[in-house]
């Protein structure tokens, strides 16, 4: 068997303050996003291109990243890719993909 990885860091500002949410049965769960610049250059300029990035993170992970970052926070995600899908009100088939961390850590500018 060929092993396999999913793992994905990083490193950006956050968009939205974090929001804390609890489950019915306390589980702490905080979600934000993060602006990641992808510089490239075209012909003899640099430009920038800001990608957003949806992070999720649960328990003493969730509590400490609520209580320390805010907008604008530069951060460190460390965590796994992944996707879920719902139907909406609609009956509409949504996605969203998002990025589980296991570590968030704010970096001094």
């Amino acid at each position: 068997m060929v092993a396999k990885l999913n793992r994905c860091s990083f490193i950006g500002n956050l968009g939205r303050d974090p929001e804390l949410k609890y489950t019915t049965n306390g589980q702490a769960k905080v979600e934000f996003s993060i602006g990641v610049d992808d510089s490239y250059k075209s012909g003899n300029e640099w430009k920038s291109n800001t990608q957003w990035v949806n992070v999720v993170a649960w328990g003493n992970t969730a509590e400490q990243a609520a209580e320390e970052l805010k907008k604008g926070s530069l951060v460190y995600v460390d965590g796994k890719f992944t996707q879920r899908s719902w139907d909406n009100a609609e009956g509409v088939k949504q996605y969203r993909t998002e990025i589980v961390a296991h570590a968030v850590q704010q970096l001094v500018r």
